[in-house]
């Protein structure tokens, strides 16, 4: 089974994972780089990375949700598919908690719990996109 939305003949859920994920890791690097140099420009690229990462997120969403519904009920597949969704979804809700918790504080510098609260939706995020390409994998056989 191929990406049914492709653009340029290339499948779009994969570019969204990929453009997203990259700007989630960005976010964490760049609030860790101004916490540790105190210079508040990586934090404000960190937050820019933070709210364009949840935005790619949120359409990258929109598509592993149409890959659950894509994938045959009765098959292994869907168990994968929604462990993707759900890890996918569980990575969102943590970014933008911390996101919510950044924007209720003026101070440039996030506080380490909103840092802790990033890590934690990058791994969460990780194991989503381990989990999309197994899927891939398995529906491309």
């Amino acid at each position: 089974m191929r990406g049914r939305v492709r653009w340029v003949g290339s499948a779009v859920h994969p570019v969204l994972v990929v453009f997203s994920l990259g700007l989630l890791t960005l976010s964490v690097i760049f609030d860790l780089a101004g916490l540790l140099a105190r210079r508040a420009v990586w934090t404000r690229v960190a937050l820019w990375d933070l709210q364009l990462g949840l935005a790619g997120g949120a359409a990258t969403g929109v598509f592993a949700l149409a890959s659950v519904a894509a994938t045959p009920a009765a098959s292994g597949a869907r168990r994968l598919a929604v462990a993707q969704l759900v890890a996918h979804l569980g990575a969102l809700a943590l970014f933008g908690g911390a996101l919510w918790l950044r924007r209720a504080e003026r101070d440039p510098f996030p506080d380490p719990s909103q840092v802790v609260l990033s890590a934690a939706g990058l791994g969460l995020g990780a194991l989503a996109a381990w989990f999309a390409a197994e899927l891939a994998g398995r529906l491309e056989r």
